[in-house]
């Protein structure tokens, strides 16, 4: 086991990198290997000092001996790799990830940067192999992820393409917070005033004490072109609106305005969609009727608030 002070010169020469301090990272490491010369990880992080400062032969040399001392560090065998990468020696690279792979079958590191090897050299199948079976292991593997990407373009496969990188949106949507919700977050905005919704059946139902001069529709809204392959449509589309009564009597939806789509018809008859925020007429009554309902991204707010309904590619 190691000592207490051969410990305290690796945590040094470990977290003088991280602090950007090249220097004191080499002197730390030097130490560990004086304290500690059949140490693997102080070679490991002498390596790895060297490697801030600039000078990838020296880590070559650094890594090779943590090897040395322990054959089955993948990590080290990993970063021999990519040392070896940098000074332009492709095959010699392309071993030491094979030695990673070999102490560590599956290293998910070791897999991707083996697969850019074998692109380089021309072995795309391989590749494309070995990059699907690390993005089987880890989905949230980004590197893996955005390598399958530019296969797929350069074979021509842009749909593919495409939805590796929904799928990489997707994750880290899900990872920040965001979940789909079928609830569209109907209200009035009447002159800066909330006015919730009611439900009447089919129907949604507002109703003022007071005309207002400026009402307004709100909603969530959702782009289908970041939701689904092969949808070209990168429009902002609220709530889908069949019919409108205003203070009692049914009336067209309105005439081209803000906030509202040109109308369009399918078997269920004429319908128009709104952006989330359409214009509505100065009344004190309205009655919708909407058709074809959507699943909207909803970010959760901790504090307690309701959740805001926004595309996450949209928001800032």
């Amino acid at each position: 086991m190691p000592s207490s002070s051969e410990m305290e010169h690796l945590r040094d020469a470990g977290a003088a990198p991280r602090h950007g301090d090249a220097q004191a990272a080499l002197v730390a490491a030097r130490e560990a290997c004086l304290a500690a010369p059949n140490m693997a990880e102080a070679h490991y992080a002498f390596g790895q000092a060297w490697i801030a400062a600039g000078q990838p032969s020296r880590a070559e040399q650094a890594f090779a001996t943590a090897i040395r001392l322990r054959p089955n560090f993948a990590d080290a065998w990993v970063n021999l790799g990519l040392a070896r990468y940098s000074q332009g020696a492709v095959e010699h690279a392309r071993r030491a990830m094979l030695g990673a792979l070999q102490a560590h079958p599956g290293h998910q590191a070791a897999t991707t940067n083996l697969a850019v090897l074998l692109r380089l050299t021309g072995g795309y199948e391989a590749a494309e192999t070995l990059l699907r079976e690390a993005l089987a292991r880890d989905p949230r593997d980004a590197g893996a992820r955005l390598n399958l990407v530019a296969e797929a373009l350069q074979e021509e496969r842009p749909a593919e393409a495409l939805a590796l990188l929904r799928a990489r949106l997707l994750a880290r949507a899900a990872v920040l917070g965001w979940t789909r919700t079928a609830e569209a977050g109907l209200h009035l905005l009447a002159d800066g005033r909330v006015i919730p919704a009611e439900r009447d059946g089919e129907d949604w139902v507002f109703r003022l004490d007071d005309p207002a001069d400026e009402v307004w529709l709100m909603s969530r809204w959702y782009v289908p072109a970041h939701q689904a392959d092969g949808l070209a449509d990168s429009r902002r589309l609220g709530v889908a609106v069949a019919s409108l009564a205003v203070n009692g009597r049914t009336c067209d939806l309105p005439a081209p305005a803000e906030g509202w789509h040109d109308p369009e018809v399918d078997l269920d008859g004429r319908f128009r969609w709104t952006t989330g925020r359409a214009r509505l007429p100065s009344a004190r009554a309205f009655r919708l009727r909407l058709v074809h309902p959507r699943q909207y991204w909803q970010r959760a707010v901790k504090s307690g608030s309701e959740a805001r309904g926004e595309d996450p590619a949209m928001a800032g």
